[in-house]
């Protein structure tokens, strides 16, 4: 989707996983799906600190629903 950047991919701060941070640019709600390229144990939705908020799944894609101007950030 043109309107959701993602900004970050960065190994986690504790060195356990990989974080990805994306936003939504256009003050436009949607339902984006992040294809990861690789399949992932588990997948979590965290804070900006990097802890777990709920568990979104594991596999090579999760799909998200990106409220306007919110920032996401995931936890593989």
């Amino acid at each position: 989707m043109e309107n959701i950047v993602i900004e970050t991919v960065k190994e986690s701060e504790d060195g356990k996983g990989m974080v990805i941070r994306l936003y939504d640019a256009w003050d436009k709600k949607s339902k984006p799906t992040i294809n990861l390229g690789f399949s992932a144990k588990k997948i979590y939705l965290c804070d900006m600190l990097e802890k777990p908020v709920c568990e979104l799944g594991s596999g090579d894609e999760v799909k998200l629903e990106v409220s306007n101007f919110e920032i996401v950030t995931l936890l593989l």
